[in-house]
């Protein structure tokens, strides 16, 4: 396999380039008016978000990479909860299901957004 692709999808078989994240990512962009990692994992016809995090390293080099505007992303969300709150949720959510991984969160409800613990660790690994 060569450097520029990563051997991850939506069910792990598929390859992408960074140049295919990228039409991703702007494709989000235009289509759903927002880029973040919730409006992108909902979106079946892209990669997982946890792929183009494992690529560019967080989700905010990924957009810087794709040339967009993260900021305008950003909710207001983000600044409500402190690190403790948001490893309070993260603890919760591997009690529940004994991981916490951004597939999971995705599907609670009642626990913190998955676009939040991104913003403030920078990164999607959350184990």
């Amino acid at each position: 396999m060569s450097e520029d692709m990563i051997e991850t999808g939506n069910y792990d078989s598929e390859p992408y380039t960074d140049g295919e994240l990228v039409t991703m990512l702007r494709d989000c962009k235009a289509s759903h008016g927002q880029v973040t990692v919730d409006v992108f994992a909902m979106d079946p016809s892209y990669c997982r978000a946890e792929t183009v995090i494992r690529r560019f390293g967080t989700w905010s080099q990924a957009t810087e990479e794709a040339q967009l505007d993260l900021d305008a992303n950003r909710s207001p969300l983000t600044d409500q909860y402190s690190k403790e709150q948001v490893c309070s949720h993260l603890r919760a959510l591997h009690r529940r299901h004994g991981n916490a991984t951004p597939g999971l969160l995705n599907n609670e409800d009642d626990l913190v957004e998955t676009f939040i613990v991104i913003d403030m660790f920078a990164h999607g690994q959350m184990r």
